[in-house]
């Protein structure tokens, strides 16, 4: 009986420590948000893929993007496929889209497809004639980014391309992509293009928005 007694007090101790342990533990907004944010990705990626799959995305690369200036300029692909995020808020993709063709019974869909999109990463050997490269995190953090941009281009003997994943509308009809390269100091291009569908499946550039190059 006392050791029963015993046994329990020990237990009770060790439950009021775990809640205690528990409540010391508070996460910061900062850490609250990037939780909240990294859900969303997932889950939207979850839906996302169920309904556009992989195929569908590098085949529409391979051969829309075959004759296009900005994507052959380099050999090199960047394995992130970031949309150009503005300072005005993460849908500013979504917002000039929608300046440039109706969106409007597909906007939800889109905007699932862009926030899907943002951790996307390219395949090796699934892209014709491009070599898959990475760009370490620590780059984008150093004291001078452009310099260690220059020496990873040196160590891979060649520029890169960096290629978002596709949007696509629902039924297909159209796809959107942004293609962009850097080479250096003054040697870079970015655009934004729009894609039809036609009756053989063929996909044909109809537009073309956001051209900026130095």
């Amino acid at each position: 009986m006392k050791a029963f007694f015993f046994l329990t007090i020990l237990l009770i101790i060790s439950c009021n420590q775990k809640e205690q342990e528990e409540k010391l533990i508070v996460k910061s907004p900062e850490e609250i948000q990037s939780e909240t944010f990294n859900r969303e990705i997932a889950e939207a990626q979850e839906e996302i893929d169920k309904i556009i799959p992989e195929d569908s995305i590098y085949s529409f690369v391979n051969t829309a993007l075959s004759s296009n200036n900005i994507f052959n300029y380099c050999d090199c692909l960047n394995v992130l496929s970031n949309w150009f995020v503005d300072i005005s808020g993460d849908l500013y993709f979504v917002d000039q889209l929608s300046k440039e063709i109706d969106i409007e019974k597909e906007r939800n869909f889109i905007t699932k497809q862009y926030v899907a999109s943002l951790k996307f990463e390219w395949k090796e050997n699934l892209i014709k004639d491009k070599r898959i490269i990475r760009i370490p995190d620590e780059i984008n953090s150093s004291q001078e980014p452009i310099s260690e941009l220059f020496k990873l281009m040196e160590v891979q003997d060649c520029c890169f391309t960096t290629v978002s994943k596709p949007i696509f509308f629902q039924n297909f009809q159209y796809a959107v992509v942004e293609v962009s390269y850097y080479c250096g100091v003054e040697c870079a291009e970015r655009a934004n293009y729009i894609y039809e569908r036609d009756e053989k499946g063929n996909w044909k550039l109809i537009k073309e928005y956001n051209h900026i190059f130095a």
